[in-house]
């Protein structure tokens, strides 16, 4: 089961790198955020080449490095570069200022697999390999919550647009839908028997994709 992932996150990762590469001389930007991105998906040697040659291209003020190496890198999408969530496989996370670089450091109790962060960028949230969900203020790094899923490993995560749900993707294919402000369960799909590895809602919080 493992080795399928792995190949899958291996395949995206490299379908990030291409994309990143045709982007260098279009928008180094955006191959930088691509390069991310498939790092975020899959830490390979290409997708660390794919981002040292984007990075000089770009005008990127913020580098991080997490502790262990990189394992997820996320932007908040509402206000592109207000907000990095950078999440490493040595239990680490980091939240940062994309203007002015100022980071906070969250210590994660176990190793992260994913990592969100909702559309205002005042809460992240991340899942672990224990089955466990965590949200955390990313103004303070104080932990909100910790979300036990009835199941496996976590591979994806998202908020809804009014940041009032999240919803994580265990191992076996199942989506948990949670209330944050309850801190309850409120719905569990069937098991698809494939590896979610992203989703997204639409712009009212009504629908949902689930990637796999």
């Amino acid at each position: 089961r493992h080795a399928a992932l792995d190949q899958r996150k291996t395949a995206r990762s490299h379908g990030l790198v291409s994309r990143s590469t045709a982007q260098l001389d279009l928008d180094p930007a955006r191959g930088v955020s691509l390069a991310m991105d498939a790092l975020g998906v899959k830490q390979t040697a290409e997708g660390e080449e794919a981002l040292r040659r984007a990075l000089p291209k770009s005008r990127a003020r913020l580098a991080i490095e997490p502790e262990g190496g990189l394992v997820d890198a996320r932007f908040q999408e509402s206000r592109p570069g207000a907000r990095v969530l950078v999440a490493g496989s040595g239990k680490t996370v980091y939240v940062a200022d994309g203007k002015t670089g100022r980071r906070i450091r969250i210590a994660a109790p176990t190793a992260v697999w994913t990592s969100a962060i909702e559309l205002t960028g005042e809460r992240v949230a991340t899942g672990h390999e224990d089955g466990s969900v965590y949200v955390w203020d990313a103004r303070s790094g104080a932990q909100e919550s910790r979300l036990p899923v009835a199941g496996s490993e976590i591979f994806a995560l998202a908020f809804a647009p009014g940041g009032e749900r999240i919803v994580a993707a265990d191992a076996e294919g199942r989506l948990h839908a949670w209330d944050l402000a309850a801190e309850a369960e409120i719905g569990t799909s069937k098991p698809v028997n494939e590896f979610i590895v992203a989703i997204g809602f639409d712009s009212n919080g009504t629908r949902m994709v689930a990637a796999t």
